[in-house]
C-alpha cells in the first residue's frame, strides 16, 4: 500500500508539481525583467540600437561568438574536475545551451543546472556530478568577475566609489581582497590542503592542471565580454583598452613566475608575446592601411577596423603562451636534469621545435585560407592571425627565445631567495626521490633559489627526435 502511494506521489510530482514550479519561476523572472525594463520604452531601445554603427554591431557579434566558444571549456574543465569523461562536442553543446538559457531567462545557476542535468544524464552523470559541474562553472564566472572588478577597484577607486556609494579607500581594499581571493584559490590548488571540511561537507581542491587554466580562461572570457561592451560604446566615451591588455599580461607573467620560479621567463614571455602581436599588426597596417602589396591581396587602402587589435590580442596571446609553456617546460626539464643551460636550451628546442612549427604551419594555412574570400574584414582577420602565428612560432619561439635564454645563461632559472620563499613551490616535471630531496636545500650557493635536479633518463643532445 505504501509503495503504491509513494509511486503515485512521485508521478504526481513529476507530471504536475515540477512543471508548475518551473512555470512559476519563469513567470517570476519575466515579472522582474518587466519591472526593471519598464523605464526603458521599446522605441527608445530601438532608436539607440539604430544609432550604433553596423561595424560596431558586427564586432560585438564576433566577440560574443568567441566568448560563447570559450564558455564551452568551462564545462570541459568542470568535467575533468569531477572525473567524468564526456566528448568535447557534447560538453560544448551542453555549455552553450545552459548559458543561453541562463543568460536570457535569468537565475542562471538554476536554469543552467537543469539544462545540464537533462543533457548530461544520458552520459552517466548523476545529480551530484551535475551539481558539482554547475558550481564549478559558477565559480569560474565569479573568478573572471572578481579579476575585472578587482583591477578596476584598485586602479580607479574613485570611479568605483561613485558606483558603490562607498569611500575610495574602502573600494581599493575591496579590490585587493578580490584579487587576493583569486591568488588564494590558485595557491590552494598548488600547495593544498587537498580538501576543506565544513560541517560534514568535503570540498576537494582542484589540481593545478584544472585550477590554473580555469583562472586564465575565466579572466580571458570575461575580458572578451567586457570588450563586447567596449566596442559598442560611442566614440566620445573615454574608455581605454590598454588596461585590459596589461591585466592579462600581468596575470600570465605571475603564473609563469610560480611555475618556473624565474624572473627572466615571465619577463621574456610578456615582451616577446607583445612583440609578435605588434609585428602582425604592423603587417596588416602596411598592407591594408598603407596599401603595400594591396593589388596582390586584392584590397584597397583604408583604415584598419578597430576590433582587429582586440581579437588579435585575445587569440594570439593565448596561442603564444601555449607555445611558450610547451617549449620552456621542456627546456626547464633538461636544465633540472643536466644543470647545463646551453645543453638544456639545445635539447629542449630539438625535442619540441618540430611540434611547434608543425602546429603553427597548420594554423597559418587555416588562417591564410581566409584571404580567399572577398570580405575585407575577413581578410584582415585571417592575415593578422596568420602573420602573428608565423612570426611567433618561427621567429620568436625558435630563434629569439632560445637565443635569449642562451645569452642570459643559468641566471634564467634563479630567483632572489626572499621572493622564492613567498611563492609556492610547484614542480611540474615530477617529485624528487625522498633521498635526493633530503640532501637538496634549493639554493645554488649565491643566495638565489634554483629548482632541484630531477631523476630522468638521458636525452641525446644531438639527433633528438620528437
Amino acid at each position: 500500500m505504501n509503495t503504491s502511494v509513494n509511486t503515485q506521489l512521485q508521478e504526481w510530482w513529476r507530471r504536475w508539481l515540477l512543471p508548475l514550479i518551473t512555470v512559476l519561476i519563469f513567470a517570476g523572472v519575466a515579472w522582474v525583467i518587466h519591472r526593471e525594463l519598464e523605464q526603458f520604452p521599446l522605441k527608445l531601445i530601438l532608436a539607440d540600437l539604430r544609432a550604433i554603427p553596423a561595424s560596431a554591431l558586427l564586432r560585438a557579434a564576433v566577440l560574443t561568438v568567441l566568448s560563447y566558444w570559450l564558455l564551452g571549456y568551462y564545462d570541459v574543465l568542470a568535467l575533468r574536475y569531477v572525473g567524468k569523461s564526456v566528448t568535447y562536442a557534447r560538453a560544448a553543446f551542453t555549455s552553450f545551451i545552459a548559458y543561453a538559457f541562463g543568460h536570457n531567462l535569468g537565475v542562471a545557476s538554476f536554469t543552467g543546472a537543469a539544462v545540464r542535468y537533462r543533457l548530461y544524464a544520458s552520459s552517466g552523470l548523476s545529480a551530484a556530478d551535475v551539481a558539482a559541474v554547475s558550481l564549478f562553472c559558477a565559480l569560474s564566472t565569479s573568478i573572471g568577475l572578481a579579476a575585472l572588478a578587482g583591477v578596476a577597484f584598485v586602479t580607479a577607486p574613485a570611479a568605483g566609489a561613485l558606483a558603490l556609494h562607498l569611500s575610495a579607500p574602502l573600494v581599493w581594499v575591496l579590490g585587493c581582497l578580490l584579487l587576493g581571493s583569486i591568488l588564494l584559490y590558485g595557491l590552494w590548488s598548488l600547495v593544498g590542503p587537498e580538501a576543506l571540511e565544513l560541517r560534514g561537507w568535503s570540498l576537494r581542491a582542484p589540481a593545478p592542471a584544472v585550477a590554473l587554466p580555469q583562472i586564465a580562461l575565466a579572466i580571458v572570457d570575461l575580458a572578451i565580454s567586457a570588450a563586447v561592451l567596449w566596442v559598442l560604446l560611442p566614440a566620445s566615451a573615454e574608455v581605454s583598452l590598454p588596461l585590459f591588455i596589461g591585466v592579462v599580461v600581468l596575470l600570465s607573467a605571475l603564473l609563469l613566475m610560480v611555475v618556473f620560479r624565474s624572473l627572466v621567463i615571465p619577463l621574456q614571455a610578456a615582451i616577446m608575446n607583445l612583440l609578435s602581436i605588434g609585428a602582425s599588426l604592423g603587417v596588416i597596417v602596411a598592407i591594408f592601411q598603407w596599401g603595400w602589396l594591396g593589388s596582390l591581396f586584392g584590397v584597397q587602402q583604408a583604415p584598419i577596423e578597430s576590433f582587429i587589435p582586440v581579437m588579435l590580442f585575445a587569440i594570439v596571446f593565448g596561442l603564444s603562451m601555449d607555445y611558450e609553456v610547451f617549449l620552456v617546460s621542456r627546456i626547464h626539464e633538461r636544465w633540472a636534469h643536466t644543470r647545463d643551460n646551453s645543453r638544456a636550451v639545445g635539447e629542449g628546442l630539438a625535442l619540441t621545435g618540430r611540434v611547434v612549427t608543425a602546429a603553427a604551419a597548420i594554423m597559418v594555412c587555416v588562417f591564410l585560407s581566409f584571404m580567399l574570400g572577398e570580405d575585407r574584414i575577413i581578410k584582415e582577420f585571417g592575415l593578422s592571425l596568420a602573420s602573428a602565428v608565423f612570426l611567433d612560432a618561427l621567429v620568436v619561439r625558435c630563434l629569439l627565445l632560445p637565443a635569449t635564454l642562451s645569452v642570459v645563461g643559468a641566471i634564467t632559472w634563479s630567483m632572489p631567495a626572499g621572493l622564492a620563499r613567498l611563492l609556492p613551490r610547484l614542480n611540474i616535471e615530477g617529485a624528487l626521490p625522498p633521498s635526493e630531496a633530503a640532501d637538496w636545500d634549493g639554493r645554488n650557493g649565491s643566495g638565489a633559489n634554483v629548482a632541484p635536479p630531477l631523476a630522468m633518463p638521458e636525452v641525446a643532445s644531438e639527433g633528438a627526435e620528437v
